[in-house]
């Protein structure tokens, strides 16, 4: 039996080797995420985000959000943008390396969450690592 620390630890050493796949050409993606339960807190949230070329997986937002989503809040719907783009990227054999900029979020004050915003990201992300141009790095 090989324990979970040993697994993940294994999985962080593979996916920080230079093997890949790179973005060659900057491309924009966007989704919005409306789920099945009007009015509940994980319903609603939209994003854009703008890739561009990089060896390394990278992320940073521009968004603006309502006064009432604080700069802390902010930080961690950031890290939940970031948890989508490690599960959306980084599942394959080859992980799918680019600099991510989040442009634009859509938010709901009662419909939206950290939940949210991750489903969003998640289906802006898929599009772009099908849709994007990428490069094999072996």
């Amino acid at each position: 039996m090989i324990p979970e620390p040993e697994l993940l630890e294994a999985w962080q050493r593979d996916k920080a080797d230079i093997h890949g796949y790179r973005l060659v050409a900057e491309a924009a993606v966007a989704f919005e995420y409306r789920g099945p339960q009007f009015g509940h807190p994980s319903n609603y949230s939209a994003i854009k985000i703008v890739a561009t070329p990089s060896p390394n997986l990278c992320l940073e937002s521009v968004a603006i959000y309502p006064s009432s989503v604080t700069t802390r809040y902010a930080h961690q719907l950031l890290l939940a943008v970031g948890r989508a783009a490690v599960d959306e990227l980084f599942a394959g054999w080859y992980p799918y390396r680019c600099k991510l900029v989040v442009d634009e979020v859509g938010w709901d004050e009662i419909m939206s969450s950290e939940l949210a915003i991750y489903r969003a990201a998640r289906g802006a992300l898929s599009k772009l690592r099908q849709e994007g141009k990428w490069e094999l790095i072996i």
